[in-house]
């Protein structure tokens, strides 16, 4: 992985939120919008990456069909290899684990709704915290998944 590509996988997390400033001296409901817009605004950059990601394979294995390297059927058995690699298993292992206690998260966020403002921001900040993991664990299993599809490219090259 060049350090290009590793630097945004370090700092995707840390800046995807790092726009967020709760104030705990808001009203409960100010900090509940600010909070749904700031989610809403990183799920739309989470998404538009992941089009990104899943436009770049299906070029690659695109090409690999067209040229002759691989088969329809090689394609599909790429993609049920990877569901069963441990490296890929491990991030969707971990990506279970943060996506509970992102839940939990809302789940609390929820709970305080309307009341403590200081507790509503705790809560937020931690939940956006924890969506950059489970955007940072993401990013990790396209850049393999990308990675793994460069080395069938360049054995069929």
């Amino acid at each position: 992985m060049n350090r290009i590509a590793l630097l945004g996988l370090l700092l995707f997390p840390m800046l995807s939120h790092a726009a967020y400033r709760c104030d705990p001296s808001a009203a409960p409901d100010v900090i509940e919008q600010s909070f749904g817009a700031e989610l809403e605004r990183l799920s739309a950059a989470q998404k538009a990456a992941e089009a990104t990601h899943e436009a770049k394979l299906s070029r690659i294995g695109d090409e690999l069909v067209k040229s002759g390297a691989w088969s329809s059927a090689d394609r599909a058995r790429f993609y049920q290899d990877l569901m069963v690699d441990q490296i890929f298993a491990k991030e969707e292992k971990l990506k279970a684990k943060y996506l509970a206690s992102f839940m939990a998260s809302m789940e609390a966020a929820e709970k305080a709704s309307g009341k403590d403002s200081a507790e509503l921001c705790r809560l937020a900040e931690g939940a956006l915290s924890i969506f950059g993991e489970i955007v940072s664990s993401n990013q990790r299993q396209w850049h393999y998944m990308e990675n793994e599809l460069s080395k069938v490219q360049r054995k069929g090259s």
